[in-house]
C-alpha cells in the first residue's frame, strides 16, 4: 500500500531545493569561479507547497479581489505579482553576478534579477511548479 506521505512535497518546498541556472540558448549549466574551482550558479527555491508561495499568492489575489472588477487589472500588475512571487520563493543563491557585482540574495535583488532577466524568471517559474523538484530524495531516484 502506498502511503501518500511519501509523496509529500511540502517539507522540501519549505526548506527549498537547488536549481542550477542554465544558459538561455545552449541549456548548459552556468558556472562561476569559486575558491574550490568551478561551481554551478544556483538558486535555492521554495516550492508551490511552501508558506512563502501561498503567502505571495494570497497577497496578489487579495489585491485583485479588493479591486472588485477583474477587468481593472493590468498586465503590468500581473507581471509584478509574478516577480514578487518568484522573489518570495528565492531563499538563497550562489554565483549571481550582475554588471560585475556579486549580488547578495535579497528580495530587492531577486526582483531586479527577475525583471531584468526574463529567462531566469522563466526557469524559476518552471522549477517551482514542478513538484518532482521538491519530493523527498528517495522518490526522485
Amino acid at each position: 500500500m502506498l502511503d501518500l506521505s511519501s509523496l509529500d512535497a511540502s517539507v522540501v518546498s519549505e526548506t527549498g531545493s537547488i536549481m542550477e541556472l542554465r544558459h538561455p540558448s545552449s541549456g548548459e549549466v552556468l558556472q562561476y569561479d569559486a575558491v574550490e574551482g568551478q561551481k554551478p550558479v544556483t538558486l535555492t527555491l521554495a516550492g508551490e507547497d511552501s508558506e512563502a508561495y501561498r503567502r505571495a499568492t494570497h497577497k496578489s489575489q487579495n489585491r485583485r479581489f479588493a479591486k472588485g472588477n477583474i477587468s481593472k487589472i493590468k498586465a503590468e500588475e500581473l507581471e509584478n505579482d509574478m516577480v514578487e512571487l518568484h522573489a518570495a520563493c528565492t531563499l538563497a543563491w550562489s554565483g549571481i553576478v550582475v554588471d560585475g557585482q556579486e549580488l547578495n540574495c535579497t528580495k530587492a535583488n531577486a526582483m531586479m534579477l527577475y525583471r531584468r532577466f526574463r529567462w531566469i524568471a522563466d526557469q524559476v517559474s518552471d522549477f517551482i511548479r514542478d513538484r518532482s523538484n521538491f519530493l523527498p530524495p528517495s522518490q526522485t531516484a
